[in-house]
């Protein structure tokens, strides 16, 4: 029998965040004058500490770098938001955004832990996963 009393969350819900609100409707409101603002908000709300954890473990740093890639990572996955699940789409942009810049020796310079071998070096040097690999 199941119990008449449900168990719920130890925390109250984020304010101004309906359920119902997803992210392909948040990245679709993107382009609008309207909630353009209210909609990266939200989803940077829901997603950069993810997006940032994974820059650390991409980095090998936690250094302010992974803050940039984070947010370049953001940057370029609303520029061309194509609806669909965000976050795999922000993860993919971290660890193209990491190889990339780990190519670049002006950038490479600037950020040291790009150079690192466990870092971004690694990722420059190790082999993309193709849909026939995996």
């Amino acid at each position: 029998m199941q119990s008449p009393y449900p168990p719920r969350p130890p925390y109250p819900p984020r304010p101004g965040a309906s359920p119902g609100e997803s992210d392909r409707q948040l990245v679709a409101q993107l382009g609008g004058a309207e909630g353009g603002s209210r909609a990266t908000a939200l989803l940077l709300a829901r997603h950069w500490r993810a997006t940032h954890d994974y820059a650390v473990i991409c980095l090998a740093s936690s250094s302010g770098s992974a803050e940039l890639v984070a947010a370049a990572a953001f940057h370029r996955v609303f520029g061309r938001a194509n609806g669909g699940a965000v976050r795999p789409q922000l993860l993919a942009a971290v660890r193209e955004t990491v190889k990339e810049w780990a190519a670049e020796d002006r950038i490479s310079a600037a950020l040291p832990e790009l150079g690192k071998p466990t870092g971004g070096r690694g990722l420059r040097a190790a082999r993309g996963v193709t849909p026939e690999r995996r």
